[in-house]
């Protein structure tokens, strides 16, 4: 009788072999370093890992905030911080997880209403946001290597 689901060749390992009860065949180990995902799965991926860094730069965005807001002394200190080669490097990723976090959003919303599924739109809806998300870090970085010190500080 022939299988339902003949075995594939396979990358792995007998140690990470398949699970001798399994009809399928999955693996039990999966290497991610070794898997190619396609752009799709790196896009979802990402949207996740930069949804989690915004909720965690929110209570920095809050401090800086609140202490700029104490007085002119404590604006001009904050102000003089964001300057700082290193924090407008930060600060231009977080613009770039912002972008994509929310153009990822956004494709994901409309693949939800049934708009983009098709595997050629959703490919370029992912590299979009993937590609915008860079473009956005880049230009950042431009106009705070362009313009040092941003908007001037009484």
């Amino acid at each position: 009788m022939a299988q339902l689901f003949p075995a594939r060749e396979s990358f792995y390992t007998d140690a990470m072999a398949m699970k001798p009860t399994d009809p399928f065949r999955r693996p039990i180990f999966l290497d991610l370093l070794r898997i190619r995902f396609p752009v799709g799965a790196w896009a979802s991926i990402l949207h996740r890992i930069t949804g989690i860094l915004l909720i965690l730069a929110i209570p920095a965005s809050l401090f800086l905030m609140a202490y700029s807001a104490r007085s002119a002394a404590h604006f001009r200190q904050t102000a003089a911080w964001l300057e700082n080669g290193w924090v407008e490097l930060v600060l231009a990723l977080v613009l770039g997880a912002v972008t994509h976090h929310l153009l990822a959003g956004v494709r994901i919303l409309l693949m939800d209403a049934g708009i983009g599924l098709a595997l050629p739109a959703a490919r370029r809806t992912a590299w979009g946001s993937l590609v915008l998300a860079g473009l956005a870090v880049v230009g950042a970085l431009i106009l705070f290597w362009a313009y040092p010190g941003g908007a001037h500080v009484p």
